[in-house]
């Protein structure tokens, strides 16, 4: 398995450079063609509607200038990876909302790599679009923080286990990244000593094994919550990246975040990938 085609999420916000740099490090190792997805954000409307609410001498002011901005994000994608030799690229504009065009260009690649949301972003596309890219796309997603450089360096990954579905299919999403890694920590959060888990933990150490990534075990006793005893544990262990399953459930049209995975995205200090 192998990521061979890597979606990045194109926005007008100063991270987005970093996002590119980090992907295109990622796709250079794989041999991954990038390619840089900024949708305009524009929610179509009956024009009957549109008329009622603005005027269409606004709107058409509004959509060429949510088109510019499209325009501008892709450009800078295609300027910043122009001196790179390492990884083919192409951006797209796509005409439509933000999060909806996102999840259907995601179910069409192998991995995607989305921005943290800030804790200023006061946008609520820019706030649920991480979350909804995970809990719908059906396809690993990398989250990468709002701050702080980061690189892909081959360096040690922290793969969390609790026997889900979500974090079986993080796994196998993530074994392109886990055979690069040069110590892989499998770990059991659990609010007392399990001996199950340990057995569990055994399991999937045997799995990693036939995929030749050599994995150490972890059950980690902890009071806290198991995302911040996760992030506690990669800093101490100088982790480059974390795995876990994106937890959630629908509730009426919405989904709605699992704690642990809510806490991942609000606080993480280091690139996560997520499946559900």
């Amino acid at each position: 398995m192998a990521y061979r085609q890597i979606l990045v999420h194109l926005d007008d916000t100063e991270r987005c450079e970093a996002r590119i740099r980090y992907a295109a490090e990622l796709g250079a190792l794989e041999g991954a063609h990038l390619i840089g997805w900024a949708p305009t954000g524009w929610a179509d409307m009956p024009a009957s509607v549109g008329r009622a609410v603005a005027g269409p001498t606004y709107l058409q002011l509004s959509m060429d200038y949510l088109i510019e901005q499209a325009r501008n994000a892709a450009r800078r994608f295609d300027a910043l990876l122009a001196p790179r030799t390492d990884v083919t690229h192409e951006s797209r504009v796509h005409h439509g909302e933000a999060v909806e065009s996102l999840i259907a260009a995601a179910r069409t690649v192998d991995l995607v790599v989305v921005g943290q949301p800030a804790p200023e972003d006061r946008s609520t596309v820019q706030r649920e679009l991480a979350t909804q890219v995970v809990l719908r796309s059906g396809r690993p997603v990398l989250v990468v923080p709002h701050i702080g450089e980061f690189r892909w360096t081959n360096g040690p990954v922290v793969a969390a286990w609790d026997g889900g579905r979500e974090a079986a299919r993080a796994m196998a999403d993530a074994l392109p990244l886990l055979q690069r890694a040069s110590c892989v920590h499998l770990v059991s959060v659990r609010p007392r000593e399990d001996a199950d888990a340990r057995i569990a933990l055994g399991a999937v150490q045997q799995w990693l094994e036939r995929h030749r990534v050599q994995a150490h075990v972890h059950v980690e006793v902890s009071s806290v919550p198991a995302g911040e005893a996760l992030l506690s544990r990669a800093a101490d262990w100088g982790a480059q990246c974390l795995v876990m399953g994106g937890y959630g459930h629908p509730r009426w049209a919405e989904f709605v975040l699992g704690g642990a995975t809510r806490t991942m995205l609000g606080q993480m200090t280091l690139p996560v990938l997520m499946s559900h």
